[in-house]
């Protein structure tokens, strides 16, 4: 399941449950108000800014720590979290990743393991689509004992589907999915019950209906084999409503409960918004979580003011009952001049805001106002203990990676069978760089927990 794949990140990674109950600190005001542009055009191969990239190790308290995989091709999402890891019951463990090396990563591809109960497969040398290039591997379990990938093929337009019928062995069967015509739908997110597969995927520079980078829904009934819903707009989510569309990754799904399914989906110019079925797919729900104050925004809309709104980070885990929990970064955004193609964020405006299904809609995400509701559950700890953070930051451009989400997102959630809500997340650190001068800061991984009747 998703909560024990959760658990097994929080026990292999660097966290505290602790220390992030301590009070936040300060950010200098000559830091915290640095706009950096960014440019609204997302593409397949665009990696982050990075400066001198070393490797970092750090086991901290971990039951188990070890390498499994490696990869030059570090752009693992643009935004939120996909599922590439399942623990199953057997104890077993699959994990995918995008590999790729070289120059312009020309063999990138799913990286793949598995973990037999004993121990971890050969560190990959490999995609396992042979010599089909595609990036962004969502994976997880289906049917009796199996397991599926779907990726995208930048190339060609299409999602790439890779199965089996037992998980961990044997050979990989190859498949597509169209995409609606005229559109290549890239950033697929997968979620499966049984033999149930549902999709939702993304494209930019394209129009589909009326709407600039369309989002799309597949639904398959029989592991793949058919798609009853192909590339299809779901309702409240169109060019009716939304003509400029959805940027990449901005969305992932919950672990289904039966006929339960729900994703959420947003960014720092859309609305945040949770949708949710009760029948499989075949209707759907739409709530607000966050309006947005400039709806239907385009580079032709100036700001007169800085909005804070979600980072596009995002996650979401239904209850026992069926109830969806949802956690997102914050960011603030300007858009000051028309036209250019770009619009600019803050790199230290920081907090993760969360939501369950029932509480109202958002009417501000300026963090002080979210954590004056008692819903910021995460924010940047003073690690050296100075009273403020950021003390030996010295440019916020190049010191701070272009990943343009809130310095605490990227979160995950997952219950465990005692109806703990568990949520891990990346913390940029403010202790910890690449050496001397200018160099990068680097992101932890923390933990908080929610114990089943809390509020």
């Amino acid at each position: 399941s998703i909560m024990k794949k959760a658990l097994f990140f929080v026990l292999s990674a660097v966290i505290s449950m602790a220390v992030i109950a301590q009070e936040r600190a300060a950010v200098n005001a000559s830091l915290k108000n640095v706009a950096v542009t960014k440019s609204l055009k997302i593409t397949d191969d665009v990696l982050p800014s990075q400066t001198n990239p070393t490797e970092i190790v750090q086991a901290g308290k971990s039951m188990y720590f070890g390498e499994i995989g490696k990869t030059e091709y570090d752009l693992m999402t643009n935004a939120s979290t996909d599922q590439r890891i399942h623990l199953y019951a057997d104890g077993t463990i699959g994990v995918t990743f995008t590999y790729g090396t070289g120059a312009n990563f020309p063999d990138r591809g799913t990286g793949y393991v598995y973990f037999d109960g004993t121990s971890w497969s050969a560190i990959p040398t490999d995609r396992i689509e042979g010599t089909t290039r595609t990036g962004w591997p969502s994976y997880s379990a289906l049917g009796a004992n199996g397991e599926v990938v779907v990726a995208h093929d930048g190339t060609n337009g299409v999602l790439v589907m890779n199965k089996r019928d037992t998980k961990g062995t044997g050979s990989w069967v190859s498949s597509t999915l169209a995409s609606p015509s005229g559109v290549a739908a890239t950033w697929p997110r997968i979620c499966t019950d049984g033999n149930t597969i549902h999709v939702i995927a993304g494209d930019q520079e394209s129009t589909l209906a009326g709407q600039l980078n369309p989002f799309m829904y597949y639904r398959s009934l029989d592991g793949g084999t058919t798609w009853d819903k192909n590339g299809i707009q779901l309702p409240g989510l169109t060019g009716t409503e939304y003509p400029q569309g959805f940027g990449g990754d901005v969305y992932t799904w919950a672990e289904p409960k039966g006929d339960t399914i729900a994703f959420v989906i947003g960014d720092n110019w859309t609305d945040l918004i949770l949708m949710k079925s009760l029948d499989a797919g075949e209707t759907w729900t739409k709530t607000n979580i966050f309006t947005h104050p400039y709806p239907n925004w385009t580079d032709a809309v100036l700001t007169p003011d800085t909005p804070y709104v979600a980072d596009g980070a995002c996650a979401i885990a239904l209850d026992e009952n069926g109830k969806a929990h949802v956690a997102f970064g914050l960011m603030r955004v300007l858009n000051e001049t028309a036209g250019d193609d770009q619009s600019s964020w803050f790199p230290l405006v920081d907090g993760l805001a969360y939501w369950e299904e029932g509480d109202p809609t958002f009417t501000s995400l300026d963090p002080e106002d979210v954590d004056a509701a008692g819903k910021l559950i995460g924010w940047t700890l003073d690690l050296d203990a100075s009273g403020t953070l950021w003390d030996d930051l010295t440019d916020v451009e190049t010191q701070v990676a272009s990943y343009y989400v809130s310095p605490t997102s990227m979160p995950q959630l997952s219950f465990d069978e005692n109806g703990t809500l568990y949520c891990v997340f990346k913390m940029l650190s403010d202790t910890m760089h690449q050496g001397a001068g200018d160099d990068q800061y680097f992101s932890r991984i923390y933990a908080r927990k929610l114990p089943a009747g809390s509020t």
